[in-house]
């Protein structure tokens, strides 16, 4: 019975490690605009490189200073938004749209999008100049 035991507690060890090269992140952490703003996006990866199929979808998440409205498109897409910027997200995660309204503030502005997902997350920083 103890030789079970000890072959088996390592192989439950090993079967319980998560993966965390199957997470999703950003291939550009920081996107930049000029004041007229205008439109970009980025692929969403798995952190080990490969790509992101989407059947483990990551969600957006408010940081405490910063909070966007998130309505559905008829498509099945999201949108987050506030009064500059826009971050679209298609059904399949595999990407994020991001619109920016031209500054008239002339102040430089910036906004991080945080997306979960199971185990870590990831940011993207949208940097607008003013």
């Amino acid at each position: 019975m103890k030789k079970i035991l000890c072959f088996l507690l390592p192989l439950l060890l090993l079967a319980s490690c998560d993966h965390l090269g199957n997470e999703p992140t950003v291939t550009k952490p920081t996107l930049h605009f000029n004041r007229d703003g205008g439109e970009k996006g980025v692929d969403i990866i798995k952190s080990n490189g490969d790509e992101y199929s989407g059947k483990a979808p990551w969600k957006y998440r408010p940081s405490d200073n910063e909070q966007l409205e998130t309505k559905p498109l008829g498509n099945g897409d999201l949108v987050h938004y506030n009064e500059w910027v826009s971050f679209i997200v298609p059904y399949q995660f595999q990407y994020i749209k991001v619109k920016v309204k031209k500054n008239l503030t002339g102040k430089r502005r910036s906004f991080t999008f945080i997306g979960r997902g199971g185990k870590v997350g990831f940011t993207l920083t949208v940097i607008q100049e003013g």
